[in-house]
């Protein structure tokens, strides 16, 4: 595999020494990654947010455990 350094004055002149040592697929394969790259931040996104709503619901399990067990305990722990 041939790969040439394709920096030439212009972006035109560019893109076509791109094309002319890469084929006439290269507009499509560049799309192709671009929308791969996009639907794997999209998707690292999702699980980030996944693991927030999950730390979030467990506090939150936790925080309602110990109030329930403050207000229920004898004599009562709440504020004073």
């Amino acid at each position: 595999m041939n790969m040439e350094f394709c920096a030439e004055k212009t972006f035109s002149d560019s893109w076509n020494c791109l094309k002319e040592s890469n084929g006439e697929l290269l507009p499509i394969v560049l799309f192709a990654e671009c929308l791969w790259w996009l639907f794997m931040l999209v998707l690292m996104r999702g699980f980030v947010q996944g693991i927030r709503r999950w730390k979030e619901k467990r506090e939150m399990k936790r925080r309602m455990k110990v109030e329930w067990e403050n207000k229920w305990s004898f004599p009562p722990q709440g504020k004073n």
